[in-house]
């Protein structure tokens, strides 16, 4: 009878080990399961900002080729003012 006991002591710890084991692992696949997610939206997040990234430098360099075509304009009007400024003297 001893040993019966014995061994239903030794299941019954067995099991609640078990059942412990089962919850920990289940709280870390969720924990995987949310970091996964963490990481995913992180490199979701990551990669708009490279579009946009992108886009602005790309419209940065837009601007500076119209401003650099806006000069040569400028100058090449100042230009003529000059030379009409010499013709009426």
């Amino acid at each position: 009878m001893a040993k019966v006991q014995e061994l239903n002591h030794v299941v019954q710890t067995l099991t609640s080990e078990k059942l412990e084991i089962t919850k920990l692992s289940r709280k870390q696949q969720e924990e995987v399961h949310r970091l996964r997610s963490a990481v995913d939206n992180g490199e979701l997040k990551l990669s708009n900002l490279g579009r946009q990234l992108s886009k602005c430098l790309e419209e940065q360099d837009q601007r500076i080729r119209k401003e650099s075509e806006l000069k040569m304009e400028l100058e090449n009007i100042r230009a003529e003012l000059e030379r009409f400024k010499y013709k009426g003297k």
